[in-house]
């Protein structure tokens, strides 16, 4: 999914800004995505970016958890608490979601481009799905 073969794959020529679109267009698709199945698996946490950036935070501190009455709640701009996750959770959400055909660029986040479809979207959402409920089942991830 997040791959370096992936800008070889669409060997169309640059639609200039419409490449720019595109990828702010299929971020807004994947951080919708994948913030529902935080909130259909009721996991502390949320996903953020901008333009075709996206992040995911998971709340692992169950007194900051305490004090939150839904998601939203959990809204941080601290970044020592957005980079602060344990090295557990990052390490186990990165090879699941290895182990399911995605690969993202750091820590909980990537960068879309203009080679990746729809298609790939619904693949990486299906593969988040899974990584979520392997991470509470681990206990790695709290929910609210």
């Amino acid at each position: 999914f997040f791959q370096a073969e992936d800008g070889i794959r669409d060997r169309s020529p640059s639609r200039g800004l419409g490449d720019v679109y595109k990828r702010q267009e299929l971020a807004v698709r994947l951080r919708s995505a994948f913030d529902d199945v935080l909130e259909r698996q009721q996991i502390a946490g949320y996903v953020y970016g901008e333009s075709s950036t996206f992040h995911v935070f998971f709340e692992t501190d169950e007194t900051a958890l305490a004090g939150a009455s839904s998601r939203a709640d959990l809204r941080t701009s601290n970044p020592d608490k957005l980079k602060g996750m344990p090295g557990e959770l990052i390490s186990t959400y990165q090879r699941h979601l290895r182990q399911h055909g995605v690969d993202n660029m750091s820590s909980t986040g990537g960068v879309l481009s203009s080679a990746h479809t729809d298609e790939d979207i619904d693949e990486a959402t299906d593969a988040f799905a899974q990584t979520v409920v392997a991470l509470a089942e681990r206990k790695l991830v709290l929910r609210m």
